[in-house]
């Protein structure tokens, strides 16, 4: 659940996305999605977890990526997530 302590804003940079090896049949690798017409989307988004440097940075597992047309991924799924987190403020 998404809680108001969740949400500060610092100038983190956003890490590479790497292979989470504690999944025993194998995550997607970044390079699956390289000229694939589809974008990573965070199940957990970044923007959710700046309340700790761990907690942000486990977001950038493969594990926690779906893919997701571009168009979509950066149009009205990012305006739903903008909006989730200024309810939640």
């Amino acid at each position: 659940m998404l809680k108001q302590s969740h949400l500060t804003h610092d100038d983190r940079k956003w890490p590479y996305f790497i292979e989470d090896l504690k999944v025993k049949s194998k995550s997607a690798d970044w390079r699956n999605y390289k000229g694939s017409g589809f974008d990573r989307r965070q199940l957990c988004p970044a923007g959710d977890r700046r309340f700790s440097e761990f907690a942000y940075n486990e977001t950038f597992y493969t594990s926690n990526v779906s893919p997701q047309n571009q168009e979509f991924n950066a149009g009205v799924w990012n305006r739903l997530e903008i909006q989730i987190r200024k309810r939640v403020k």
